[in-house]
């Protein structure tokens, strides 16, 4: 089994489903309803684990609270085992509103204000022993900064998960091996991103394209992984799936573009089910 770090910013997730996204002062019934964590490192643990991996999730728990016992039972339920990276005893997890409406499979997201925990651990270098591969997501941006000297001599891969692109985007790219990019991180720009890449001497990348599919670049060459034809209802957590997939199976086989098509499928699988879990019944 691999055995996957995951560094990211942990949330609370209140999530509704409904059948079409309402209008404003429109009241509608939600066709099912979750509370649990969320978080893009976070999914991804949950969906590596689920797959057969051992999983780590390194992140910001902080003080006890509702929130805090909420996500940490979970994250036991999955078996996905927890470095807490918060000295700061007033942080606590934030919390983020969703509604996934069923026929468009479009969701309204709105993230809680409160930024990365500041006051945070100094990461053990023998933390990372046995380790196949980590991943960062952009977040957990202090405690990236204070131990970037000893992330940057991790001997194995690190893999970054990036939506959009932030002020210290760069940062994480500095650090990465293999960063697996969405289509806004540079707005398409391909040409853009290996420019990027070629600054830092990286040789593999990917960019995530939708119903497109996944553009891929190796020392070999590039193309397209066509995306997976499924009936969409929901697709929340998509994109943190695909890395914890691909975390998975890049950790056992090095098989770079092997990996990123079965993260494409699996990916897929999920936005036929409502949630970041209700897919996990496919492969148990």
């Amino acid at each position: 089994m691999g055995n996957c770090v995951f560094i990211g910013r942990s949330t609370i997730d209140l999530m509704s489903f409904v059948d079409v996204m309402p209008s404003p002062d429109q009241k509608v019934n939600a066709l099912a309803d979750f509370i649990g964590g969320g978080g893009s490192a976070l999914n991804a643990a949950i969906a590596c684990h689920s797959l057969g991996s051992d999983a780590h999730l390194w992140t910001c728990l902080g003080k006890d609270h509702l929130y805090k016992s909420i996500v940490m039972a979970e994250l036991d339920e999955h078996q996905v085992s927890i470095v807490d990276l918060s000295l700061d005893e007033n942080y606590q997890l934030p919390l983020s509103n969703i509604i996934s409406a069923k026929q468009t499979a479009s969701r309204l997201i709105v993230n809680a204000s409160q930024p990365d925990c500041e006051e945070v651990v100094t990461l053990n270098p023998n933390w990372l022993e046995d380790t196949s591969i980590v991943l960062l997501d952009q977040y957990e941006h202090p405690f990236v900064m204070a131990n970037q000297r000893a992330l940057a001599e991790f001997s194995g891969d690190i893999v970054l998960d990036a939506g959009t692109w932030k002020a210290h985007s760069e940062l994480f790219l500095s650090l990465c091996t293999i960063p697996i990019v969405s289509e806004e991180f540079t707005s398409g720009d391909k040409d853009k991103m290996q420019a990027l890449c070629d600054k830092y001497g990286i040789t593999k990348w990917a960019m995530t394209l939708g119903e497109k599919g996944v553009f891929y670049s190796d020392e070999s060459g590039s193309g397209i992984i066509a995306a997976p034809k499924v009936d969409a209802i929901d697709t929340l957590g998509a994109g943190d799936i695909f890395h914890g997939t691909f975390c998975h199976y890049y950790s056992q086989s090095n098989d770079f573009r092997e990996s990123l098509s079965k993260a494409s499928e699996i990916a897929a699988l999920s936005c036929t089910e409502l949630g970041t879990r209700s897919w996990l019944k496919h492969i148990r």
